[in-house]
């Protein structure tokens, strides 16, 4: 099971205010945890609660990539890593309740968003333009499924510059 599904923003929207707008569109707690890491988190549908953290997308290419050493993700500034804080979870739950988030962020907020099965997975796309893509099972993030992904692929910025 992975351990967290993610959402990859595109944005250049800093990141406290980032993380209260995903907060107001899905009605969750947003602020800081003890770590000082950006958070959101709001009850899941079933049981426990739903959500995680928010950080700079630090998952892009190394310096000098090779055409296989990129993916979708690399273009997109801020990564929601989500998960259930519940015990004895399943993975479906746990997908449903990212795709839940997914949904209302969408539905409420103007960014370009991915949303991902662990780091490999790409399970669906929104940009204001295109709209929504839901991807086929096993949609890889990577080059050999680029003509499946290539209408959200960005210009890679480097988070390390």
């Amino acid at each position: 099971m992975a351990n967290y599904e993610y959402i990859f923003f595109h944005t250049d929207v800093p990141l406290d205010e980032l993380t209260q707008q995903i907060g107001d569109a899905v009605q969750g707690d947003a602020g800081r945890d003890t770590q000082g890491h950006y958070c959101v988190v709001r009850p899941g549908r079933s049981r426990g609660h739903v959500g995680g953290s928010l950080e700079t997308n630090v998952y892009g290419p190394p310096p000098d990539p090779q055409p296989d050493e990129f993916s979708v993700l690399d273009g997109y500034e801020v990564v929601f890593h989500i998960r259930t804080f519940t015990t004895n979870r399943t993975e479906e739950e746990q997908v449903a309740e990212a795709r839940w988030l997914f949904d209302d962020i969408i539905a409420h907020l103007p960014y370009q968003v991915l949303l991902t099965h662990g780091m490999s997975i790409l399970v669906a796309a929104w940009s204001p333009t295109l709209g929504l893509t839901e991807f086929p099972p096993k949609t890889f993030v990577e080059p050999e499924h680029r003509d499946l992904w290539a209408a959200y692929d960005l210009p890679t910025f480097n988070p390390r510059a």
